[in-house]
C-alpha cells in the first residue's frame, strides 16, 4: 500500500514483466514453428572469462534451457483461456559436455505433449562439437 495515497499498486503479471539482458540467456531466435523453437546463444568471455570459474556452470545451461522452454510455452498459450504457465518439473536432465567461452549454443525446443492443464516440452542444447545437454520441462497452466 502506498502510504501517501492510500492505494495499492497492482503487481505486474507475467505478460507485463519482460526478460531482458542480463536475465535473458539467449541471443537470437533462429526458427519458430507452432510446436518447436530454435534459439542461439553465444558464450562470450564477458560472461564466463575467469580461469577460476572454469566452464559455464550446469545451472546456467539449465536456465538457458528453461527460458527456451518458457518462450515456447508462452507461444503455445496464445489463443487459449490460460493467462500463463509455470515451470513445475524438470525430468531426465543430462549434461554431457562442458560449455566454454567461444562456444555457440543451439537450443532446440519442441512440444512433447499438451495436456488439459499442463505442457511437456523437450529441450536439447548442441554445439559444433556435439550434444551438450537435454531435459524435459513440464509447465502447469493457469
Amino acid at each position: 500500500m502506498n502510504p501517501s495515497t492510500g492505494t495499492t499498486k497492482p503487481v505486474p503479471g507475467p505478460a507485463e514483466v519482460s526478460q531482458t539482458y542480463p536475465f535473458l540467456f539467449f541471443d537470437r531466435v533462429l526458427t519458430q514453428t507452432p510446436n518447436s523453437l530454435e534459439l542461439l546463444k553465444n558464450i562470450s568471455t564477458d560472461e564466463w572469462s575467469s580461469p577460476l570459474q572454469g566452464p559455464m556452470p550446469g545451472w546456467a545451461v539449465l536456465e538457458v534451457m528453461a527460458q527456451a522452454a518458457g518462450r515456447l510455452g508462452q507461444a503455445l498459450e496464445a489463443g487459449t483461456p490460460y493467462r500463463f504457465c509455470v515451470l513445475s518439473r524438470i525430468k531426465r536432465a543430462r549434461f554431457r559436455r562442458a560449455v566454454h567461452p567461444g562456444d555457440q549454443l543451439r537450443i532446440s525446443t519442441r512440444l512433447i505433449k499438451s495436456f488439459e492443464r499442463s505442457l511437456a516440452l523437450r529441450v536439447a542444447v548442441r554445439t559444433e562439437a556435439g550434444r551438450i545437454a537435454n531435459a524435459d520441462f513440464y509447465f502447469f497452466r493457469f
